[in-house]
């Protein structure tokens, strides 16, 4: 019969010990420990089957988080080609400005500097963006490496708990019967 609190757990409420076999009584009931076997047999084959489900289940869910995980790499990488791309532009402009600055034309010079403060402030803005997307990703990146693992230790404990409960409990009974 299986008892005990654990979903996980099978026991036998079947018990021959040294009295029993020592009181001449040389006939085992070999039926009920059939049945019995069938039912304990029957309760591993269901939590073996519900443990497959959980299993598959959480397989999915980690397949989703490792497809959301690449594609937030894929994003950390994309950001920091950004923003050397906005670094160099930024950097001709610091050169054309200091061209401008070297020339005598006052009136070139300050309508060329109004343009490169306009751009300068738009990759200001354009850094800023990339900051606070590469702050985003990091916690997202976070996220999924802690989803991953709590996934990984529950598989691993799942299946390490029903096979260590399952093969005690056989083994005590498949013991028990090619004794007699």
């Amino acid at each position: 019969m299986v008892k005990g609190n654990d979903s996980l757990e099978v026991n036998s409420e079947t018990h021959l010990d040294d009295s029993d076999s020592s009181s001449g009584d040389d006939h085992i009931d070999v039926d009920a420990l059939n049945e019995e076997l069938s039912i304990v047999c029957e309760k591993l084959l269901e939590k073996f089957k519900a443990l497959k489900k959980t299993s598959f289940g959480l397989n999915q869910e980690n397949k989703d988080l490792c497809s959301k995980l690449d594609l937030a790499l894929q994003e950390k990488i994309e950001i920091p080609n950004e923003r050397d791309s906005l670094k160099s532009q930024l950097e001709l402009v610091l050169k054309e400005n200091e061209i401008l600055k070297n020339r005598n034309d006052c009136d070139i010079v300050l309508k060329k500097n109004e343009i490169l403060s306009s751009k300068l402030d738009f990759v200001i803005k354009e850094n800023e963006s990339l900051k606070m997307k590469i702050a985003l990703i990091s916690k997202d990146l976070d996220l999924f490496s802690k989803k991953n693992t709590t996934l990984q230790n529950n598989i691993d404990s799942h299946v390490c708990h029903a096979s260590v409960a399952s093969s005690s409990s056989l083994h005590c009974m498949l013991h028990f019967i090619f004794k007699y």
